[in-house]
């Protein structure tokens, strides 16, 4: 990864390159102001550029300009601002994978019910499953019912998970 950094070594040519494909969003939550949207090719939804036949995010490559410096081994460019496309100097930091994680969490990003990719169940059948879960009915036979695993039912009906 230290040889990704070296392109904050090129001076303003590739955050110039970034710049060229931005614009002014609207304003976001946390009064940070609007955001610096980049519409290079995106890439899982960040804009990305290629430099020595690797992709490199464009948010990566704002911050390290804006730091003077590359990032840290192990750590990446996060986002205050919850906006992928993002590259403003006051939207942008430097953090762990852990610190990643505990920021979705704390806003509520991490994929929960329907939302999951592999989820069986929709908010209608949780809202069945515990009702009937109040009327009596066994927990085995509602999992055999909706194809899904005991525990399942359970931690709905125990509220955590839907």
């Amino acid at each position: 990864m230290a040889a990704l950094g070296a392109h904050v070594l090129q001076g303003n040519m590739l955050y110039d390159r970034v710049l060229i494909k931005t614009r002014i969003g609207p304003d976001l939550t946390f009064n940070l102001g609007p955001c610096l949207d980049c519409f290079l090719r995106l890439r899982n939804g960040y804009p990305v550029l290629d430099v020595k036949r690797k992709h490199v995010k464009a948010s990566r490559i704002a911050l390290e300009y804006f730091l003077k410096r590359p990032i840290k081994t192990g750590y990446h460019a996060l986002h205050h601002c919850d906006r992928p496309t993002c590259i403003k100097e006051s939207h942008l930091y430097e953090g762990t994978n852990k610190d990643n994680i505990r920021d979705r969490d704390s806003r509520c990003r991490q994929a929960r019910g329907e939302r999951v990719a592999h989820a069986k169940l929709n908010p209608i059948a949780v809202k069945v499953i515990k009702m009937l879960a109040q009327k009596g009915f066994q927990g085995v036979k509602l999992a055999k019912a909706y194809n899904v695993s005991q525990q399942l039912i359970s931690d709905i009906v125990t509220c955590k998970v839907w």
